[in-house]
């Protein structure tokens, strides 16, 4: 199952769906083949860019991200108001993969519980309890031992469920609880090192990261640069003092003064002028790229979110570097990138809020991969990001929490 899909509207398919009801909608194994075949049309248009080249290809590419736009807004229509009363287990799971396409965690989570509670047997389907709890660990990480067994999985994964749970605690406040979590982690990561097969399975640097980002929220600065100076001590290669300058960048940044933007292009209305300063103004800053297939398909889950904060102290900012290249055009320089970026992407995949260009932009908010976003409060400082890229729905009640404050 995908768990990233898109948006866009489309006029006369807006007229269609809203002139009939979810009743008329058909059954869930015929949505399931609608969307299905929706995907498969989109799959064969990407495969035609291989022969178009110029404006051709660019058509192609925007007319691929509008097939798959359509799914999802399809996907989201049919999920309004649908209820889970006297389902089928073969409607329900139908219905988490739909709510997977549309990106609903709220609606992906319900329905998995409620397979957990009918069908004793799907507490031990590997992929539907590996799906609700990525999408649970930040927006309910109290209720999910309730349905899920650690106990089952082998000890690699036991870890990331511990430091998962650990994190999901930490993100919402629950300190006591992250702490619980984080010991049980680490002591069962202390085994796993000691054994030379089970330390083969582990990405042990990205964990030392997660270590330091969990201990940073929940206030324990000295115990986060104290993984990082062991961290340092464990790993040698060129390669992973790079990250690790990352990660330290990142203790740097969370809970300090927002960092300006060091940019060469402004596209769009609305750049706030200082981020450090927004006072009474809640800013995302949205890490892209505009090669990065997940920050495309994530774009129209920005603007719903937009849409259901519908405040104007919400702002959403784009921060995007140079690639080097666009679409099908490579060795470009900059200012060729900027001027595709301004005059075909932001009009082509309809943003409707600033975005910055800039080399340094990534690096400075101590960012390694993209999508990734951060969240900047009222006062201009840095109040969350790294972790929570793609549950939408907890970051929209982080954006509610901090527009209260």
């Amino acid at each position: 199952m995908m768990m990233k899909t898109i948006r866009p509207f489309m006029l006369l398919f807006l007229l269609a769906i809203c002139s009939c009801g979810q009743e008329d909608a058909g059954t869930v194994e015929e949505q399931l083949a609608k969307l299905e075949s929706m995907r498969l049309a989109a799959v064969k248009i990407e495969k035609s860019l291989q022969e178009k080249k110029g404006n051709a290809y660019l058509e192609t590419h925007d007319r691929y991200y509008r097939e798959m736009n359509l799914r999802a807004e399809t996907a989201m229509r049919f999920l309004e108001g649908i209820s889970l009363e006297d389902r089928s287990k073969e409607d329900l799971e139908g219905l988490i993969e739909i709510a997977d396409i549309a990106h609903d965690e709220l609606m992906l989570i319900t329905i998995a519980k409620t397979l957990f509670i009918r069908y004793a047997d799907t507490k031990y389907e590997k992929s539907l309890i590996q799906l609700y709890f990525s999408n649970a660990y930040l927006i309910e990480p109290g209720e999910i031992l309730n349905y899920v067994t650690i106990a089952i999985f082998p000890p690699d994964e036991q870890l990331y469920c511990y430091f998962m749970l650990s994190l999901g605690y930490a993100e919402t406040g629950a300190y006591r609880e992250a702490r619980v979590y984080y010991r049980l982690a680490t002591t069962l990561l202390d085994s796993i090192k000691a054994d030379p097969e089970l330390k083969n399975k582990v990405p042990l640097l990205y964990i030392a990261g997660l270590r330091m980002f969990i201990m940073s929220r929940i206030g324990e600065l000295e115990e986060a640069y104290k993984v990082l100076r062991q961290a340092r001590d464990e790993f040698s290669d060129e390669r992973d003092k790079v990250q690790l300058g990352i990660y330290e960048k990142r203790l740097q940044v969370l809970g300090g003064k927002a960092i300006n933007p060091s940019c060469d292009h402004v596209i769009g209305k609305g750049m706030p002028g200082n981020l450090s300063e927004q006072t009474g103004k809640v800013l995302l800053l949205d890490f892209f790229t505009w090669d990065c297939r997940t920050c495309n398909t994530d774009l129209p889950f920005l603007e719903r979110l937009r849409e259901r904060i519908d405040s104007d102290d919400f702002i959403i900012v784009g921060m995007t570097r140079y690639v080097g290249s666009y679409e099908n055009k490579t060795g470009i320089s900059e200012e060729e990138e900027a001027g595709y970026m301004k005059n075909h992407y932001y009009k082509k995949r309809n943003l409707t809020w600033p975005v910055a260009i800039g080399p340094a932009l990534m690096y400075d908010y101590g960012i390694d991969s993209v999508p990734g976003y951060i969240l900047i409060g009222k006062g201009g400082i840095v109040r969350d990001g790294y972790f929570n890229a793609g549950n939408f729905t907890y970051l929209e009640r982080m954006i509610k929490a901090l527009l209260a404050e």
